[in-house]
């Protein structure tokens, strides 16, 4: 829908009703999913413990579209329209690869319970091999969305929106920071070290509001899209390498990045399991 608007060249209220649309079906498709589960009206019901364990978390998921989408608003006071125009095609097209990310943690997270339930050593093997993970999905889908939206992106939008290509490659930047740092999210519910999630957005939404501020008057859309990418890369490695008892997450993240040891040592993993 939003591609038909954009071809039809439709006004502002269109986007903003088509937001305000997607988001009740989210909400919708929530609903059905608990349905489909069998899960019970009462295990649903807030209660204080409820509220006070999910409080952390909430924060955090808030703290997080802030710094993802403040630049937004910032680019839109502080710069042309155009230019904000161009630089939320290129965010947009990012975003959509976030599913990906919500994919892979979602269906690890229980194996990385049992494998606290274990033994710290077992869990920190397992963490490593959901950074592997992560990162291995993010490189190849950072490339491939680059190069399709190189080919496709001025076809479709018009050429007036090539300007936009320069944000959207130092967007794709931050793809493997996001994908990792949703895994170490994760990792620190389940450690139930729950405040240091919100924290640590917090000090990358706080970063990223700064970093716009300097940025964006001499660069525009590239200044923020610059300040999103260190945002992402403070908020998750940066705040570890910072915080004693979180180094190893940072050491662990920082090998995850690099895509040919990552193959390596995926490779050798489960050669080792299947010959087992």
């Amino acid at each position: 829908m939003t591609a038909w608007f954009v071809l039809r060249s439709a006004g502002l209220g269109s986007f903003v009703a088509i937001r305000g649309i997607e988001a009740v079906a989210q909400a919708c498709a929530a609903w059905i999913g608990f349905a489909a589960l069998g899960v019970r009206r009462s295990q649903s019901q807030a209660d204080a413990v409820n509220l006070r364990n999910g409080a952390p978390l909430m924060l955090a998921a808030f703290a997080t579209i802030v710094y993802m989408r403040i630049d937004q608003v910032m680019l839109g006071q502080m710069s042309s329209a155009a230019e904000l125009g161009k630089y939320g095609v290129a965010a947009r097209i990012v975003d959509m690869m976030c599913f990906v990310s919500y994919a892979i943690q979602s269906t690890t997270y229980p194996a990385l319970v049992r494998n606290h339930g274990k033994s710290p050593a077992a869990f920190d093997s397992y963490l490593q091999r959901m950074f592997d993970v992560q990162a291995l999905a993010a490189w190849p889908l950072m490339i491939g969305v680059g190069l399709a939206s190189w080919l496709l992106l001025p076809l479709v939008f018009g050429e007036a929106y090539r300007g936009a290509l320069p944000m959207l490659g130092i967007l794709l930047l931050a793809t493997p920071l996001f994908f990792l740092n949703q895994s170490w999210q994760a990792a620190l519910s389940v450690r139930g070290w729950l405040w240091t999630a919100p924290a640590a957005a917090g000090i990358g939404a706080l970063l990223n509001v700064g970093l716009n501020l300097i940025l964006i008057p001499v660069l525009g859309g590239r200044g923020a899209a610059i300040a999103t990418v260190v945002s992402y890369l403070v908020a998750g490695i940066g705040v570890s390498v910072i915080v004693p008892r979180l180094r190893p997450s940072a050491v662990s993240m920082m090998r995850a990045l690099d895509p040919v040891s990552v193959m390596r040592r995926t490779y050798r993993q489960y050669a080792v399991e299947l010959k087992a």
